[in-house]
């Protein structure tokens, strides 16, 4: 679905260990809840609260049930060795897998790890959930990493 396939595809890209960290590549993403361009009905009503907690539990499921699968399926035709697929933690995932990286590189830091600096719970995309992502990025980029 709309808002979850990007995250579908990091997975798979993750699972299959093909993600390469490119230090000095930066896409901007133009998107309304990071204030980068107005928002449109069309792209408003992808964020009903109702259309996202659907996303978000047909990803769930797709993580649980069919994404090992998938992992295998494209390692036997890739001639990938098929190997288990045994972790499945969000955004964890990406980090250990993902090859040309830093060991410390702060990058995008999952919910739990933001709300536990916020010291609350925190609504993705929501003003003080950015200002926490951004506060998290920049003492990274302070380290140098």
């Amino acid at each position: 679905m709309h808002l979850t396939i990007d995250d579908a595809f990091m997975d798979i890209g993750a699972g299959l260990g093909r993600l390469t960290f490119l230090p000095k590549v930066l896409i901007e993403h133009l998107h309304p809840a990071g204030g980068k361009v107005p928002w449109r009905d069309v792209v408003r009503s992808y964020y009903a609260k109702d259309r996202r907690t659907l996303e978000e539990a047909n990803l769930a499921r797709y993580r649980e049930e069919d994404f090992a699968f998938d992992i295998n399926r494209l390692q036997d035709a890739l001639g990938l060795p098929v190997e288990p697929v045994l972790d499945l933690a969000p955004g964890q995932t990406f980090r250990r897998k993902m090859t040309g990286q830093p060991g410390n590189l702060p990058m995008s830091p999952t919910l739990a790890e933001l709300e536990a600096r916020a010291g609350r719970p925190l609504r993705p995309n929501s003003p003080l959930w950015l200002k926490m992502r951004r506060e998290w990025l920049r003492e990274g980029e302070a380290k140098g990493v």
